[in-house]
């Protein structure tokens, strides 16, 4: 089992916006069909754009994806 997980830094914090992270997991399964996924590895190197790979904060088990939130 591999858990994908997606936030974002608001203002200082980093914080989950659950419906953008349900976004982000749809189209990452968008992405994982069209590109025949069938590793951990293909599945990181998925453009999830605007969100980005955190590599200190991902392992084995887990992919944590980042959102950079630009504050007004």
């Amino acid at each position: 089992v591999h858990t994908v997980e997606f936030s974002e830094f608001i203002r200082g914090q980093e914080k989950v916006v659950s419906a953008n992270a349900k976004k982000a997991r749809g189209y990452m399964a968008h992405l994982m069909i069209k590109h025949q996924v069938k590793s951990i590895e293909d599945l990181r190197e998925l453009d999830m754009s605007p969100y980005v790979l955190q590599k200190e904060k991902s392992n084995v088990h887990v992919s944590h994806y980042l959102k950079q939130v630009k504050s007004d």
